[in-house]
């Protein structure tokens, strides 16, 4: 029996509000994976605190902080993340929305929050020109919002597709608003200015994280609306500022990676 060393990077811990507990077979098997790995990398210090809670302490510590690749898009393909934005009538702000376990997400309120989130989307496109982002067919379901809204926008399906066209796509808007996790790490690799709509803890959890929260909307909170509207209308009046405080971020980011992968080498 060879016993090989393990690192893994930016594991993710994916249970939504409410949702009942993993299985026991859970807890073992992440036991056995922690006693062969020199460590194991979460995305998010939410995650690593909800992770530790099932394993035993001696276990504990080999889970560590190590920010997802996708945040560092820019540093590992800068050829794809191109600083400059193409010339445009309006500048461009995308949206994704997420649909999977939507009652996870937004309970009894979906249709009021949706309703709420495509009005302030139809605000904003009388300044900005606005894309539609879909990473799956599901999200078409964002769709029939936007258009009852009367908001004018472009659709753009990112599934089915490589990974650069991805890339390239997030690289371009002057503001991402994303439902989803990589509709706001990758735009952030990309150092493209993020706003994100929070209907799951690891969603903040990033931002608080890179000391952001102000990046967030919680999409339950009363005030979903205004608040949207605000900080999207603040973070593209100050897009220079936000972009150099992506690249410092991004810059701690990939400091943290490089100890990590030190780490991991000097085990082999």
């Amino acid at each position: 029996k060879i016993n090989i060393p393990m690192a893994l990077f930016s594991v993710g811990y994916n249970r939504f509000r409410g949702q009942p507990d993993f299985n026991p077979v859970f807890r073992k098997h992440l036991k056995i994976l922690a006693e062969k790995s020199v460590y194991i990398g979460l995305r998010n210090s939410g995650s690593i605190r909800a992770i530790k809670a099932y394993l035993p302490e001696e276990l504990q510590g080999k889970i560590r902080y190590q920010p997802c690749p996708t945040t560092l898009c820019r540093h590992l393909y800068p050829s794809l993340c191109k600083e400059e934005k193409t010339k445009q009538e309006k500048p461009l702000i995308a949206l994704n929305c997420a649909f999977d376990r939507i009652d996870l997400r937004l309970g009894n309120r979906t249709d009021t929050v949706l309703s709420n989130l495509a009005m302030t989307m139809k605000e904003l496109s009388s300044s900005f020109s606005i894309a539609y982002y879909a990473h799956a067919k599901s999200d078409h379901q964002m769709l029939p919002y936007l258009e009852k809204a009367r908001v004018p926008y472009k659709l753009e399906n990112l599934f089915h597709i490589h990974p650069r066209e991805v890339v390239k796509a997030y690289s371009r808007p002057d503001l991402v608003i994303g439902m989803r996790g990589h509709a706001q790490m990758i735009p952030f690799g990309c150092g493209t200015p993020i706003l994100s709509l929070v209907s799951h803890d690891k969603i903040q959890w990033f931002l608080d994280d890179i000391e952001r929260p102000n990046w967030g909307i919680e999409m339950l909170a009363p005030n979903f609306k205004d608040h949207l509207l605000q900080s999207a209308k603040e973070i593209l009046g100050n897009a220079s500022t936000v972009q150099n405080e992506i690249r410092a971020i991004q810059s701690d980011l990939l400091n943290t990676t490089r100890i990590n992968v030190a780490d991991f080498i000097s085990t082999l």
